[in-house]
């Protein structure tokens, strides 16, 4: 069984004994520890020692005059068969059996020693840690803003148009045509007005009643077709209305009987 012995100042060593299996010890000034130290350079939670992988290791617990080996201050002390430590100043002897020694040689032991840090290497790298912190989230932030921006449509990015309906070629091409032919229309009826103006102030008649009035009359090119057409039957009751002169020849083609 591992043994460690306890010894505080003018006083005798106290010697503790604990299986090898035991995963943790604590030790310190308050009532619920399970190794208790009475001086008052120890704190009520001074340090823990620890079963771990091939061996033990002591580590503090932020006590006040922590954990010493040699001159150097520890935060975890890789514990060995004959070590002397310090706690403040109570001294810790630490001892294997030769038995225990070759059992835990079977394990593969994985170093834990670490100095303590000072206040202001503690400090130093709170702050660090922080820092460290506020870049990351920084860099997440602005992450979710290019993420946001790219999901998001671009304002300034065109609208793409509407398709046409189907009807609007059409109207269209209604207009543009029937526009041409409804101007010319217009200047039409603007000559004609002034014509017919300007008739009626010369002539005293209307423009438009005389037009009407000629197109009312017989052409007299189809007066001389009648006339002159040989297979057309003279009407019997007809008679000529001019008397022929005296000494005049019967007209050519037309005999007296």
């Amino acid at each position: 069984m591992p043994r460690i012995v306890i010894t505080e100042p003018d006083g005798p060593g106290q010697p503790y004994r604990f299986e090898i299996d035991r995963k943790h010890v604590s030790i310190g000034r308050g009532s619920d520890n399970e190794i208790l130290l009475t001086h008052d350079s120890t704190s009520s939670e001074h340090c823990t020692m620890e079963r771990v992988k091939g061996g033990f290791i002591l580590r503090d617990q932020d006590s006040t005059n922590g954990i010493q080996q040699g001159e150097s201050l520890m935060q975890v002390i890789d514990l060995k068969d004959g070590m002397e430590l310090n706690m403040g100043d109570v001294t810790l002897d630490f001892q294997l059996s030769e038995e225990e020694i070759e059992t835990l040689s079977k394990e593969d032991f994985v170093p834990h020693q670490m100095k303590k840090k000072s206040a202001s290497q503690a400090e130093a790298e709170v702050v660090k840690k922080n820092s460290l912190a506020l870049k990351e989230n920084s860099a997440s932030s602005d992450e979710n803003k290019l993420s946001d921006k790219s999901d998001s449509p671009s304002s300034s990015s065109p609208t793409p148009p509407s398709p046409p309906s189907y009807n609007q070629p059409v109207i269209r091409s209604g207009v543009s045509s029937a526009k041409p032919l409804l101007i010319f229309i217009l200047i039409i009826a603007a000559i004609f007005t002034g014509m017919t103006i300007s008739h009626k102030l010369r002539t005293g008649d209307s423009l438009p009643g005389k037009l009407i009035d000629l197109l009312k009359r017989k052409p007299v090119s189809e007066k001389a077709d009648q006339t002159t057409d040989p297979s057309a039957p003279l009407k019997a009751e007809e008679k000529p209305t001019e008397s022929r002169s005296a000494g005049s020849e019967p007209a050519m083609g037309m005999g007296v009987e």
